[in-house]
C-alpha cells in the first residue's frame, strides 16, 4: 500500500503515520524527500496545472478529535456542514471539528469576524439539529482555524 504523504506532512502532528507504519504502508514522496511545492512543479511539468493548483483537502477523519470513534455518519455530517458553510459564507478556510464536548466551526479570521450574533445563533440551531440524531454533543463553538486542532497530543 502506498500513501501520498509528502515531506511537508512530517512537520505536523500526524497520528495516522503510526498506523501506516504498523501496517507497512510506504510513502514514496517521503522516501524521495519530495515536498508539496515539488509535487506541484511535477504536475505542471506533466501538463496538469489544474492538479498543481488544487488546495489541500485533508481527510475528513482529521476533523474528529483523537480518541473518538470514526463513524461514517459523523464524516457525512462534517462534509455537509463544511459544504453549507462554504456555499453560504464563502470563507477562505472552513473546518468543522467534532470534539467530546462540542462541534467547533473554524473559519479564517475575516469570515469569523463577519459572523453576527444572529448568524451564529442560526448556525448553532442548524448544527445542533443535524448533530443530535448522531448522539453528538449539543455544544457549538466558533473559533479561528488552527491546523491540527482536533488532535490530542501526549505530553
Amino acid at each position: 500500500m502506498l500513501s501520498g504523504t509528502n515531506a511537508d506532512d512530517l512537520q505536523d502532528f500526524r497520528p495516522d503515520l503510526e498506523a501506516a507504519r504498523r501496517h507497512g504502508v510506504r510513502h514514496p514522496f517521503v522516501e524521495c524527500g519530495v515536498d508539496k511545492a515539488t509535487i506541484r512543479r511535477i504536475c505542471r511539468h506533466l501538463g496538469h496545472p489544474e492538479l498543481a493548483e488544487l488546495p489541500a483537502a485533508p481527510c475528513l477523519s482529521s476533523r474528529v478529535e483523537t480518541g473518538l470513534r470514526i463513524d461514517p455518519a459523523v464524516l457525512r455530517l462534517i462534509d455537509r456542514l463544511e459544504t453549507l458553510l462554504r456555499e453560504r459564507l464563502v470563507p477562505a478556510v472552513v473546518r468543522c471539528r467534532v470534539r467530546r464536548d462540542a462541534v467547533a466551526v473554524q473559519l479564517d479570521p475575516a469570515s469569523l469576524a463577519a459572523l453576527s450574533a444572529m448568524d451564529r445563533a442560526d448556525w448553532c440551531g442548524l448544527i445542533r439539529a443535524l448533530a443530535a440524531p448522531l448522539g453528538l454533543p449539543a455544544g457549538v463553538t466558533f473559533e479561528p482555524y488552527r491546523m491540527g486542532s482536533a488532535f490530542v497530543r501526549d505530553a
